[in-house]
């Protein structure tokens, strides 16, 4: 039990440096996000994909955020599979409550094999009218500054990420899901800062794109964010974050969903993955440490690197649910965090076992973080 706690202790030491580093990137982050102040003309025109497949909770009502922006020039390209895609109901329904954006509906957009959303994205940049291009998923919820932000962000780089913040979940797991991701999440995008694109929302400009063959670089890979980002940072792109977040809404989220993210992250970037679960082990092992411990200094130290990577987190998803998300999910989630030291490393080591993920409906069989179609 000794070597354990000790082994727990220089894993919360670890695990408290690495936040360390990050808390003073999301403190200066959250001021810059404060103040608007948008150059006159710095405004060039912007070209936002929707890729679409299926009807999903809130889906109108997030198609319609994405048209009603203060913002002058830009089109909105909705790239779907088939005229029998039900996310078409939610398009109209979008474009009826905001008439006066320019809109295209692309379809017949689908890739036998490899990942359907990049399928989807290199049509839309076949399409679009515009330089600068935003890829946004279908469950973005954004503010009305959203694309200003996007401008503002790709005036200083080639390409831009935005931190994804979850809201509106209604399940245990959904509930979960975001407190993982709006604590834990938020970190290690705002770490990757400049060297990785991560999140829902992804904008480029089109001379970036060309340099590394388009989204068609990334078609077969299903961490198709990160994926992108590592072409680009290797083709010598200036990666960076947008000042603000970016809401993300998930009302449902299910069993194959996180380990479709799990075994995703260990195909595509096995350091990564293996850092993650060490991570995500942690407090249940300083828990375990606190408890068992013989050592009482064992014990004490466990019990101070527990309580102190507890009300980080805790202050972390206060800020989150309160500038960001809005919705109060993430804060009457924080109950969940003893369940979340449980939950969070049982996922991850699951995510050891088997290399099939399922996705819309569709499955797909991963191998070094590509996609193959093996079940429509």
């Amino acid at each position: 039990m000794e070597t354990l706690a000790w082994t727990a202790i220089a894993l919360g030491t670890i695990s408290l440096l690495r936040t360390a580093i990050a808390i003073p990137k999301f403190s200066r982050w959250l001021r810059s996000g404060r103040v608007h102040q948008f150059e006159a003309g710095a405004t060039p025109p912007l070209s936002v994909l929707k890729p679409l497949r299926g009807d999903e909770p809130n889906l109108a009502e997030n198609l319609t955020t994405n048209l009603r922006q203060n913002y002058p020039e830009f089109e909105v390209i909705f790239l779907h599979e088939g005229e029998h895609d039900a996310a078409l109901s939610a398009v109209t329904a979008a474009v009826s409550a905001v008439p006066d954006v320019p809109t295209r509906v692309v379809g017949g957009v689908r890739a036998e094999q490899g990942n359907p959303k990049v399928a989807a994205l290199v049509r839309g940049q076949e399409e679009a009218k515009h330089d600068w291009l935003v890829a946004a998923d279908s469950d973005v919820q954004a503010d009305p500054l959203w694309l200003r932000d996007v401008a503002d962000g790709l005036r200083d780089a080639d390409a831009i990420c935005f931190v994804p913040v979850y809201c509106g979940a209604t399940s245990l797991l959904g509930r979960w899901v975001s407190l993982l991701k709006n604590t834990e999440g938020v970190l290690t995008t705002l770490l990757g800062a400049g060297e990785r694109l991560s999140g829902s929302t992804i904008a480029i400009k089109r001379t970036a794109l060309d340099r590394i063959g388009g989204w068609a670089a990334v078609r077969k890979s299903m961490a198709d964010d990160a994926a992108i980002g590592a072409a680009l940072y290797r083709a010598g792109a200036k990666l960076g974050i947008a000042r603000r977040a970016n809401r993300v809404c998930i009302a449902e989220i299910d069993l194959p969903h996180v380990m479709r993210r799990v075994r995703t992250l260990r195909s595509a970037s096995p350091v990564a993955y293996a850092m993650s679960l060490v991570m995500s082990l942690t407090p249940l092992l300083l828990l375990t440490a606190a408890v068992l411990a013989q050592s009482p200094t064992a014990q004490s130290m466990a019990l101070w690197m527990l309580i102190a990577h507890t009300l980080i987190r805790v202050a972390i998803a206060v800020n989150i649910d309160l500038r960001f998300a809005r919705d109060g999910t993430t804060v009457r989630a924080l109950p969940l965090l003893p369940l979340l030291w449980i939950l969070e490393p049982a996922f991850a080591i699951a995510g050891l076992f088997g290399n099939e993920v399922e996705w819309r409906g569709r499955r797909y069989r991963l191998d070094r973080g590509t996609a193959t179609l093996i079940e429509a």
